[in-house]
């Protein structure tokens, strides 16, 4: 039965494109990707996989260690997924400002929460880096490998293969790619393989308007879950 993927992470990656036919510009094609194909409904399936493969790979995460890391949620549940069907024990730092069914997600795929208090339920750069703080102390337990999304280059392969895959299937007409941005390493690593492939592609970041710091604007609070950490990350610059 060749078409039985033998778990969950073979079922990454390979999504749809859809045409938008009621909302859009005349004269214009615009298709969105659906990441929600993957197993647990996120693009981030393909990151959290490409983290800790590579992770693997270099020796830094071998048999009997664990796994840590600050999420808002989508990023959590994937590596929730990975690190269950690996057998990798995951300890989370997240906050209430993000959605309660994003983190009993991830307990319920078996990771430990660790839940950092908010301001008022709102994202800051703050709690961003409040979150980053408590994950490192938790990787200080012996076996402990932290994948840093904010800073970790190791799952931009991903979304070059994901570049690819657009590529593909629209015979190479991109004229532009639109992402809200987080890590940011989804916008890099897509935006980089299609310029490969045309330079003269538009990439558009998306952010929230009351921290639009890409944009050279202050920090802020929003209640965006995954976008706007209200800094720049490594990945962004």
């Amino acid at each position: 039965m060749t078409h039985v993927h033998p778990d969950a992470l073979h079922g990454i990656g390979t999504t749809s494109l859809v045409e938008l036919r009621k909302i859009g510009v005349p004269g214009a094609r615009i298709l969105l990707k659906l990441e929600s194909e993957n197993p647990t409904g996120s693009m981030k399936d393909r990151a959290a996989l490409a983290m800790i493969e590579a992770a693997e790979a270099d020796g830094r995460l071998r048999t009997g260690g664990s796994v840590v890391e600050y999420t808002g949620g989508s990023n959590g549940v994937s590596l929730s997924l990975v690190c269950a069907v690996k057998g990798y024990p995951l300890h989370i730092v997240t906050s209430d400002a993000f959605a309660r069914e994003k983190l009993d997600h991830m307990e319920l795929l078996g990771a430990r929460l660790n839940v950092v208090p908010s301001d008022g339920g709102r994202m800051t750069e703050r709690l961003t880096r409040d979150m980053i703080a408590a994950a490192a102390v938790l990787t200080k337990e012996p076996g402990a490998v932290r994948t840093d999304q904010l800073n970790n280059t190791d799952q931009i392969g991903a979304y070059h293969r994901m570049a690819e895959e657009i590529w593909a299937q629209t015979d190479g007409r991109v004229d532009g790619f639109v992402q809200s941005v987080g890590t940011a390493a989804s916008i890099r690593g897509v935006g980089e393989t299609l310029r490969r492939h045309n330079e003269r592609v538009q990439v558009v970041a998306v952010e929230p308007t009351e921290s639009a710091v890409l944009s050279g604007r202050p920090t802020g609070a929003h209640k965006i879950d995954g976008i706007g950490a209200g800094c720049r990350a490594a990945l962004a610059k």
